[in-house]
């Protein structure tokens, strides 16, 4: 990567999502682990003038995490994990154009930035939970529209029209999409649960239920009653 197709690059984040006020990256001693090359293409970028003079005009502060502490970039490293086994898992060994692999990144970023912090308001009857798409857009929304189909169809038509095969590509790439979906319920969600399972939830304390819905904005409130007095007859509800 140059110095320009780096400030092209971080010019498109930028115009996506904002000008931020703090940037926090590897230090690129770091790279010494993995790749010399690497590590000579990063000290290139961010040494050179013209990133210098781009951060110091748009008023950035552009932080490096600590040499040989790769631990202190865990809240990023996290997330891109998360990317990659979504990509591993809806993908596997199949080839894409450049195309399609640019479409499944933005559909998994779309994804993993819908997962639900918390619900909005003291109002035990909002259905509102927030996201980290509501910090980056208005109204967010995930993904395409479902279509009703079946990929292991034995049916051949030997001579199909350009409409059919836009059709299945589309189908395709609804059940790559669905198929994305449904691992972030059942591998990233289980994983906040078994984390939080010895914690007991105290009144109005809001839960994860597991849904097959995971879209933005679809997370409903649900009440179950737990008769619970040490272990017996009392009336506590969670939302």
């Amino acid at each position: 990567m140059t110095t320009e197709e780096f400030l092209y690059a971080f010019r498109r984040f930028i115009s996506a999502r904002g000008t931020p006020s703090t940037i926090i990256s590897d230090n690129a001693t770091q790279f010494k682990l993995g790749s010399e090359t690497l590590k000579s293409v990063w000290n290139h970028v961010i040494k050179s003038e013209d990133v210098q003079n781009f951060t110091m005009n748009n008023g950035l502060c552009w932080k490096f995490i600590t040499e040989l502490a790769p631990w202190m970039g865990g809240f990023y490293e996290r997330l891109v994990g998360v990317v990659k086994r979504s990509l591993r898992k809806s993908l596997n060994k199949r080839l894409i154009t450049d195309v399609q692999m640019r479409t499944i990144i933005k559909e998994i970023e779309a994804v993993v930035n819908s997962r639900p912090l918390i619900y909005v308001g003291e109002d035990i009857n909002s259905k509102i939970t927030l996201t980290p798409s509501h910090f980056l857009m208005l109204n967010p929304t995930t993904g395409i529209p479902d279509v009703d189909f079946d990929l292991d169809d034995p049916d051949y038509s030997p001579l199909e029209s350009s409409k059919e095969k836009l059709l299945k590509a589309w189908k395709k790439r609804t059940e790559t999409f669905r198929f994305i979906l449904e691992f972030m319920e059942k591998r990233i969600l289980t994983q906040f649960k078994r984390k939080n399972a010895n914690k007991v939830k105290e009144l109005q304390s809001p839960v994860i239920i597991s849904t097959t819905n995971w879209r933005c904005c679809a997370y409903k409130r649900q009440f179950t009653q737990i008769n619970m007095e040490n272990g017996k007859n009392s009336e506590t509800y969670i939302k």
